[in-house]
């Protein structure tokens, strides 16, 4: 994984949960696609289940957050 400081901007590819509500059959089910996402934030923390990102940082003591499982991700680096 990659290593980044407080506020490094990273990008993350992933793959995303899916749900649907929708009835399906059993083998258009196992069809589903994948959820490719890329997500480019402010590093936080990486800890041994996830990253720790935000998309807005107001001050050293404020900022929105994601999550996005390690499990999940298929490629992250550091931007400069």
């Amino acid at each position: 994984m990659i290593k980044c400081k407080l506020n490094d901007i990273v990008e993350v590819e992933w793959i995303d949960a899916f749900a649907t509500s929708e009835w399906l059959e059993s083998e258009k089910a196992q069809k589903r696609p994948n959820v490719d996402a890329k997500t480019i934030g402010y590093f936080l923390k990486i800890d041994d289940e996830m990253i720790y990102m935000s998309n807005s940082v107001i001050s050293s003591k404020e900022r929105d957050l994601i999550t996005i499982p390690l499990g999940c991700i298929k490629k992250a680096r550091k931007l400069k």
